[in-house]
């Protein structure tokens, strides 16, 4: 199965990057290419077959992912938040899952963080809120976004044992607003803009409690592990695929380039066979730690498992950060200027590399398991 859809993806990855550079201009996915990903399924890689999904394993899922990411970078961002937001039908109502998730070309988007108000009425709570970094947001037919709870009239948030109520809520994208602050240096085409809703009635049905969050469709993918301590595991193929483009870049560059006052090309400087050859064994190493920490999945599920999927992710989005900084730089100065694939590498790994899920710290949240303190932040 892995195979196969990656062929696919392989086979268009020419189309994949020749739209990606025009996302670039546009500061999101042009639509033909949101077209080619809806009609290749992509959307649904982490949906439950119940629903017409694809549900690969996470295996699986993680090797198309890095594909799509190594053909055009805010390709495979988009692609990461859409599937790990529409695998949340797995562990919702399936009634309300159906509704909203059935087919492959489905898409949703939008921000865990409870930056929203939400206060109770009947049957459901009247939503307001403004959210940052809205991934994919733009073409996504049901946004989602974190709020607070709140009683009619009171200015604090309903809490319980573990602090302030939050519930992530279910948004039609048609009573949503979209604000164009998407002026960014990496990551483009990713048109990950701010989003809002004002005094917006939804449901009970559509509100979901991720601090309870259970699976109500039987599979591998989803028994194994909670949601949340999987989500940070499809950050880590977009840096690679970012950094097997760049490797491949570079090294079309290092055997046309002559270096200022060198008789021959970049590929003969020892600096820059230097530079591949650490670059290479970063990202394998990297991939290599990724796909064993997966394999472990299905032997031992529980904290360390999770644990080590976290450490995998991170690591692997920061040996990837090293790879392309150190091929950027031995590119010299041609990295520099546009028609460059390598800059923007450079610039998108590093955006890629400040989320919270897998930036530096999640480093630490993995000593702490290790010394056997709580894990904090990977809960």
């Amino acid at each position: 199965m892995s195979n196969d859809a990656v062929t696919r993806i392989v086979a268009r990855a020419d189309e994949i990057s020749r739209l990606g550079a025009q996302g670039e201009e546009l500061r999101r996915l042009p639509g033909e290419l949101v077209t080619l990903m809806r009609n290749e399924g992509l959307f649904s890689i982490l949906t439950p077959r119940a629903y017409g999904g694809l549900e690969y394993d996470l295996a699986t899922a993680v090797d198309v992912i890095e594909a799509v990411a190594k053909a055009d970078a805010a390709a495979g961002w988009c692609l990461l938040k859409v599937a790990t937001t529409n695998q949340l039908s797995a562990y919702i109502d399936p009634e309300v899952a159906a509704a909203i998730w059935t087919g492959p070309h489905i898409a949703s988007a939008g921000s865990l963080n409870p930056r929203g108000r939400a206060v109770r009425a009947d049957g459901g709570w009247h939503v307001s809120g403004r959210w940052d970094w809205g991934t994919a947001t733009g073409f996504s037919d049901w946004i989602v976004g974190g709020a607070m709870l709140f009683e009619q009239g009171a200015d604090v948030p309903l809490t319980g044992p573990m602090g302030p109520q939050t519930r992530l809520f279910l948004l039609p994208s048609s009573v949503v607003q979209f604000i164009d602050t998407w002026h960014v240096h990496g990551m483009r085409g990713t048109g990950s803009q701010d989003f809002a809703v004002d005094n917006v009635f939804v449901p009970d049905r559509h509100a979901i409690d991720m601090t309870t969050l259970a699976p109500r469709q039987v599979g591998p993918l989803y028994d194994a592990l909670p949601y949340m301590a999987m989500m940070m595991v499809p950050h880590a193929p977009v840096a690679t695929g970012i950094a097997l483009a760049c490797i491949e870049a570079f090294s079309a560059l290092s055997v046309s380039k002559t270096p200022l006052m060198s008789k021959g090309v970049l590929a003969d400087k020892a600096m820059a066979q230097d530079a591949l050859g650490r670059a290479v064994a970063e990202v394998e190493a990297s991939r290599a730690y990724l796909k064993s920490a997966i394999a472990r999945i299905g032997d031992a599920p529980g904290p360390s498992v999770a644990t080590a999927l976290h450490l995998a992710a991170t690591h692997a989005t920061h040996s990837c950060v090293s790879a392309v900084d150190r091929l950027y730089a031995a590119a010299g100065g041609t990295a520099v200027f546009e028609a460059s694939p390598i800059q923007r590498h450079f610039r998108d790994i590093h955006v890629a590399a400040s989320h919270f899920l897998v930036n530096a710290e999640k480093y630490a949240a993995a000593g702490r398991v290790t010394l056997g303190l709580s894990p904090s932040m990977l809960r």
